[in-house]
Parts: structure tokens; C-alpha cells; sequence
């Protein structure tokens, strides 16, 4: 699974459109499969949810994204990872509540973070996770 969602990936940053679509069409009904068979495995939930998004298939990704943003068990990563997909498609106030929500549960990764657009950098909320995330990395460095 890693392999076909990486591919995914390296198409759609590339631009390929032809070749993402192909890859999408592989990588779908392994992921499905996958899914139904291990519900909890989170990851390839949050992989699968990207896979729709890029075939077009947004509303079954966001039900997806959303399904893992109620569980009770989604860790740091995850979230952080439902608010990067739901950045493509989502409100701003939910994608923001979704980064915070991921940061209060540990995700410290300030690299990430700074990756975002222009537009979600400028967005008070989002300098302010940016600014807690700086500290904390600080201090993590401090108590190294």
C-alpha cells in the first residue's frame, strides 16, 4: 500500500495527470480492500481519503476524514493529516480547529507547518499554532 499511495503522491506533485489517474485506478481497490478488512488502521484510512481526493471522488474522502476526526483514537499525525486533506475542500475554521486539535495532541513537526500556503500563514489562528509550535520545539531543544 505504501508503494501505491507514494506513487499517488509523486504523480500529483509532478503534475502528471495521466499517469496519477492510472496509479489511482491501481491503487483504489487495494486500499478498499485494506479498509474494509482493518478499519482501525488509521493510516491507510487517511491514505485511501487522499487517493479518492485526488481521483475527484471529494465527498467519499470527506467522509472518510471526517469518520477518523470523531474517533476518539486518532492520534496527532492523523489529524494533522485530515486537516491537510481537508485544506483542499474545507472551511478554514474547521481546518484550523483540526491543526490545533492535532497540536494539543503532540504533533510538534514545525517543518510541516511551514509548508502551508501563503494564505493559511497569514491567518492569525494559524501564526498563532505556528508560534506554539516554535516554543515547543525550543524547549525540546533546551531539554536535549
Amino acid at each position: 500500500l505504501p508503494a501505491h499511495f507514494n506513487l499517488c503522491l509523486v504523480y500529483d506533485l509532478i503534475e502528471d495527470q495521466a499517469k496519477l489517474t492510472m496509479a489511482e485506478v491501481r491503487a483504489l481497490p487495494y486500499f478498499e480492500s485494506h479498509v474494509r478488512k482493518n478499519p482501525d488502521d488509521e493510516q491507510q484510512r487517511i491514505n485511501y481519503a487522499a487517493i479518492l481526493n485526488f481521483a475527484g471522488r471529494t465527498e467519499e474522502s470527506l467522509r472518510i476524514v471526517h469518520s477518523l476526526l470523531e474517533s476518539p483514537h486518532a492520534d496527532a499525525v492523523t489529524i494533522y493529516n485530515c486537516a491537510s486533506l481537508m485544506a483542499l475542500n474545507e472551511e478554514n475554521d474547521k481546518v484550523l480547529d483540526a491543526l490545533e486539535r492535532s497540536v494539543k495532541l503532540g504533533y510538534a513537526n514545525l517543518d510541516n507547518f511551514k509548508t502551508w500556503h501563503d494564505e493559511w500563514q497569514q491567518m492569525p489562528r494559524f501564526q498563532k499554532l505556528l508560534k506554539e509550535l516554535q516554543e515547543k520545539n525550543q524547549q525540546n531543544a533546551i531539554d536535549d
